[in-house]
């Protein structure tokens, strides 16, 4: 199945429980942030392991939108 077919917004393994009524009740969790191929970008596998998954997926989609405009 392709990341962009599943739902992020989930209850579940959340990191804290909360039971606030203003707090929210679930969270967004960006699947395969795993699988970033850090070697491929030049990026160090200790920063990629400290990097923030959004900037991961930045650099994945936008190589991924380069190359396919030719």
């Amino acid at each position: 199945m392709l990341w962009f077919q599943i739902n992020p917004i989930t209850s579940e393994n959340m990191r804290w429980s909360y039971n606030h009524p203003e707090a929210a009740q679930y969270a967004g969790n960006v699947p395969e942030v795993d699988r970033f191929d850090a070697q491929f970008f030049k990026v160090h596998y200790r920063l990629a392991n400290n990097m923030d998954f959004m900037a991961r997926k930045i650099l994945e989609l936008t190589y991924e939108a380069i190359y396919d405009a030719g």
